[in-house]
């Protein structure tokens, strides 16, 4: 693989980036829209979460983080 800086653009980590985001929300539509008029605010966060965790997701919307070295730009 070539580096970044030599006009390589790696377009893995958008993506998956975007992908993670969509699904969680998806998942997080469904749930309050099935269930969240019938139980309370408590349970339907739990029940997100716990379908969080079955669809191996993680509990927060972004899973990627650039890094940034000290010496140079943005590293994705």
């Amino acid at each position: 693989m070539v580096p970044a800086k030599f006009g390589a653009v790696n377009i893995l980590p958008p993506t998956l980036d975007t992908l993670q985001r969509r699904t969680y929300e998806k998942i997080r539509s469904n749930v309050y829209r099935i269930i969240g008029r019938w139980l309370s605010a408590e349970l339907t966060a739990e029940i997100f979460q716990f379908a969080l965790t079955a669809e191996e997701i993680p509990a927060g919307p972004r899973i990627i983080i650039p890094a940034v070295h000290k010496d140079d730009k943005e590293i994705t």
